[in-house]
């Protein structure tokens, strides 16, 4: 109803603001976990260069999250290479050019902050890479998202999967996905292959005000006041040097 807008549009013009995206990328909220997330990005996102072909994808991984990521599009369907690498063992660029190339895939997916061995994969390298190659970048951003130094455009991230828990401290009922917004517009005229995940619906809902099927308002609110309580320590760099001091510490 008419009351859900003005919250729908303070939470997403908060979140551009938090991640300093605002010429750049859209949120599309969404009613589900981290993993709902990374479904949608995958079954609304990958689009294929080719209508005669299903989407391929790249996806690199070293720890679970990637695993998983591998197996989502797998399930959808999506053509998949899987650079499957031991857990926490960095990502080799020239062996991701040479497999994006040979298989000729759409897109590239990684896992930033790989919680599986507390790392961080190589997001700038990888996405100057897709960059250069012309591949949709697609990135998991759950655990590094608000307590890493990120800058999508820079990192040349087309598609970044996001939640509202971890580390916006808020609760793990709603997620969302970044989409640049070029993309956002082809996604728009897709039909997604997951109806409840379905960016390009949700987004065409989002834009006027409303969302295709229930959305947690409470949820909506929270994310809200862990926005505001963000910005009151000072933003993204002001979580991070929370967290600094406490590694300092301990």
């Amino acid at each position: 109803g008419p009351r859900l807008a003005p919250v729908l549009d303070r939470v997403q013009n908060k979140i551009r603001s938090a991640l300093d995206c605002e010429e750049t990328h859209d949120p599309v909220m969404l009613t589900c976990s981290g993993s709902g997330a990374i479904a949608a990005g995958l079954g609304s996102c990958v689009l294929s260069r080719d209508a005669s072909r299903a989407p391929r994808i790249l996806v690199i991984s070293n720890g679970a999250y990637g695993e998983r990521q591998a197996r989502y599009a797998q399930q959808m369907g999506l053509s998949t290479t899987h650079y499957a690498l031991e857990y926490g063992k960095r990502p080799d660029l020239d062996e991701i050019e040479r497999l994006a190339q040979e298989d000729d895939v759409d897109a590239i997916g990684l896992v930033h902050g790989a919680t599986s061995t507390c790392s961080l994969n190589p997001m700038l390298e990888i996405g100057e890479l897709a960059r250069k190659l012309g591949k949709t970048f697609l990135v998991d951003g759950i655990a590094s998202l608000f307590v890493e130094e990120i800058n999508l455009e820079e990192a040349g991230v087309d598609i970044m999967i996001g939640s509202t828990n971890k580390g916006l401290h808020s609760n793990p009922d709603l997620a969302f996905v970044l989409v640049s917004k070029p993309l956002l517009e082809r996604v728009c005229e897709e039909t997604g292959r997951i109806p409840y995940l379905d960016i390009g619906e949700a987004w065409k809902a989002q834009r006027n005000g409303g969302h295709p099927y229930t959305i947690n308002i409470r949820a909506l609110l929270e994310v809200e006041a862990a926005l505001d309580s963000l910005e009151e320590e000072g933003g993204v760099a002001g979580r991070i040097s929370i967290y600094q001091a406490r590694n300092q510490l301990l």
